[in-house]
């Protein structure tokens, strides 16, 4: 049997003021709900927002103070003197006049005799150039001399800029032909990240620097 319950005006007044205690603090309650979730919580979002934010920043800004105390310890000198080794022995261009003066220098301290020598410019014309990716330029030499002054020749060439890579040796009697690839490599694109920390040279990068310098 289904009771039906009529809520007159009288109804609903009695039951006001018998729960009005009730009533009013639990409607203040959920207004004070509504307007937490509404503005307290978001604005409390927005603080974590702000606090991370402030946490880069601070993190910018001490690498920003690094990159300074870095850059302020480099020695210049040392470092353009470092640079112009580097890229004298591995050019950011073809170095026509850098090969022609390393043959020349070759063959006037090992005492061999140039008969002829040609340029093939283009194509990575070894198989260890292709390997390395690195750009070269072919040289077919031809010097006349014994077996003793061709290896020095050889080894002068192998201490001279730009780098070079004797690929094959022919020998008849006192003639000698020879395949020799220079090397160059251009500048990669600049990007300059105002956070990102500077690195020094590794100790083998700063041995071969080394090394390289007294070969000039």
């Amino acid at each position: 049997m289904n009771k039906k319950f009529n809520f007159d005006q009288s109804t609903i007044r009695i039951l006001y003021y018998r729960n009005k205690e009730y009533i009013i603090p639990s409607a203040i309650i959920l207004i004070c709900l509504i307007l937490f979730i509404k503005f307290i919580i978001p604005q409390g979002q927005e603080l974590f927002l702000i606090k991370e934010k402030e946490k880069e920043t601070q993190a910018r800004v001490e690498n920003l103070k690094k990159n300074l105390n870095f850059l302020s310890s480099v020695d210049s000198s040392d470092l353009d003197s470092k640079l112009e080794i580097a890229s004298n022995a591995l050019p950011p261009k073809k170095d026509f006049a850098g090969i022609i003066n390393a043959i020349s220098d070759g063959a006037i301290n090992s005492g061999v005799a140039l008969d002829d020598f040609g340029f093939t410019v283009g194509e990575l014309s070894t198989k260890s150039a292709k390997l390395n990716t690195q750009p070269s330029i072919q040289i077919n030499l031809s010097v006349k001399s014994d077996k003793d002054r061709v290896r020095l020749f050889l080894k002068k060439l192998a201490k001279a800029f730009p780098l070079s890579e004797v690929t094959s040796v022919q020998m008849n009697n006192n003639l000698t032909t020879m395949v020799t690839v220079f090397y160059y490599k251009p500048f990669p694109p600049i990007e300059i990240d105002d956070y990102a920390l500077p690195g020094n040279l590794s100790a083998k990068e700063t041995k071969l620097i080394n090394e390289m310098s007294s070969w000039e």
